[in-house]
């Protein structure tokens, strides 16, 4: 049986901590990201042109608007902020409304023209730390590309589902 090289993460089976067995999953970690490293020179060129500071200074302000968002509304759509504390302060949002498993309603954003993440995020130990194992939650990023108006539809999205 060949045997990969390289282990960790799971994509297909996230609740668990190592590689499943059956094929090709089992050898997904270890196959080279070819179109990745394809792209990296073009994104390397991206951030030394704009700048970390610049783009750092730019998710985390619209991070801090979906966080603030959410929280404002929180107390009638039932939602949980389950952001961890990061020194910059993150810039990634994760909710659990803890009303229904977090893949039905992540469905729904799609209707917003918003792309969201449910379930456990390849992280079943993260999430049995914030106690929302085995359940998950739903994720909401934000990066350089994003803008003000994003932010808006996204808030807009979560308060509309949260009323379903």
């Amino acid at each position: 049986m060949h045997r990969p090289l390289i282990l960790g993460g799971t994509g297909s089976r996230s609740e668990h901590e190592h590689q499943p067995e059956f094929l090709p999953d089992r050898f997904e970690s270890g196959t080279p990201n070819i179109a990745g490293i394809a792209g990296l020179s073009a994104g390397l060129d991206y951030i030394l042109a704009r700048g970390l500071d610049d783009i750092r200074s730019h998710e985390s302000a619209l991070a801090g608007r979906l966080i603030e968002g959410i929280r404002a509304d929180r107390r009638s759509n039932g939602l949980r902020d389950e952001r961890p504390e990061t020194a910059d302060g993150g810039r990634l949002v994760s909710d659990n409304g803890r009303r229904q498993r977090p893949s039905r309603p992540a469905c729904w954003p799609r209707s917003f023209d918003i792309m969201c993440r449910a379930g456990l995020h390849c992280a079943p130990r993260a999430h049995k730390t914030i106690g929302t194992f085995p359940e998950g939650t739903i994720r909401l990023s934000v990066g350089p590309f994003n803008t003000d108006a994003d932010i808006d539809a996204a808030l807009s999205a979560v308060a509309a589902i949260a009323r379903k």
